[in-house]
């Protein structure tokens, strides 16, 4: 296991008193032994609308044998949000009667935060590549038809709509009808109007 994962243990005996681990304790922000560790308790720290999912589950698995993992957010005891998975596991019960559910909360925090940021870094160079092209056809626009910025927006907003595709993807169908003129906006003014426009209201391939 990542050494940065943190992973607390809790176990639902079906006779006799719930137990957390130290480490669980810590995962929902706490000392231990500062509450008794209870399903109620650990399920105020789960997001509301995940509460009764998890309940149920818990509850199948003391009551069916079902095995469980799902990844859930909670909010630790300083109302901090953390990605956790909970993966449980029934058993016989050692007294003869029922099940006994022993289950692993996992903080992924760490590794959610670091896949978001690696897919940050893949997507930035993309889309800045796209915010320049949405700029420079702006200007072609703003030019080309004698508008501001916000009415040049307005029609490649526009566009993008009728085509269902990205403002960006429309931007960049702009670019190409200038550089089709050898990208010289100062090239003959109806020339380069009809092949933006043809750009622009182009129906979708």
């Amino acid at each position: 296991m990542d050494p940065h994962l943190v992973a607390g243990r809790f176990r639902l005996p079906a006779r006799g008193a719930p137990w957390w681990s130290d480490e669980l304790y810590h995962v929902l922000g706490m000392a231990p032994g500062d509450l008794p560790p209870t399903v109620d308790a650990l399920m105020r720290h789960v997001r509301v609308d995940e509460r009764e999912a998890l309940g149920a589950a818990l509850e199948a698995c003391a009551g069916e044998g079902r095995s469980y993992s799902h990844v859930h957010t909670i909010k630790d005891l300083e109302g901090q949000p953390r990605v956790v998975a909970i993966a449980a596991v029934a058993s016989p019960s050692s007294g003869g009667t029922g099940r006994d559910v022993d289950g692993v909360v996992v903080d992924v925090s760490p590794v959610v935060a670091a896949r978001a940021a690696g897919a940050v870094n893949e997507q930035l160079p993309q889309a800045l590549a796209g915010r320049a092209a949405v700029e420079q056809a702006l200007g072609c626009l703003s030019l080309v038809y004698g508008v501001d910025r916000s009415a040049a927006l307005e029609m490649l907003r526009w566009s993008a709509r009728q085509r269902e595709v990205p403002v960006p993807e429309v931007a960049a169908l702009v670019m190409a009808a200038v550089e089709r003129l050898g990208g010289d906006l100062g090239a003959d003014g109806e020339a380069l109007e009809e092949l933006v426009a043809a750009a622009i209201e182009a129906p979708r391939d």
